[in-house]
């Protein structure tokens, strides 16, 4: 393209290379999977379980002819251990064709949870107790 003879002939190129991505090439936005969950188990917390929630935002491009070969892989452990951050990242979802990935993003905790202590094992007992 850029040792084209003149003008037109660089415009031509350009135009050939543009309808080609544009005829062969799809944008695709990943989906959650079904088998998503919608909480994880926290051992030595102050709560039981989490909701986690994945920011699935950016788009990718792939051949047409790949469209119906992708795949989606989540990697999450069973359980998690507390302190957790708001946010923190807990696991991830790989999308694939084949071996490999093509794009991934985040699984994430949707707040914060403190680990067990005596102090606040304390506090939610004497809560309950004037809460009868």
């Amino acid at each position: 393209i850029l040792g084209a003879k003149d003008v037109k002939e660089r415009d031509k190129e350009i135009i050939s290379l543009l309808n080609y991505g544009f005829d062969e090439f799809i944008k695709i936005t990943p989906k959650i999977p079904e088998n998503f969950p919608e909480t994880l188990k926290i051992k030595n917390g102050m709560k039981s379980e989490i909701k986690i929630y994945t920011p699935v935002k950016e788009n990718f491009l792939i051949h047409k002819s790949l469209l119906g070969k992708i795949s989606s892989n989540i990697n999450l452990p069973e359980e998690i251990s507390a302190p957790i951050d708001k946010n923190q990242k807990i696991g991830e979802i790989n999308y694939n064709i084949g071996n490999e990935t093509v794009y991934s993003c985040n699984i994430n905790s949707s707040d914060d949870v403190e680990k067990i202590n005596f102090k606040s094992v304390l506090g939610c007992v004497v809560f309950q107790f004037f809460k009868m």
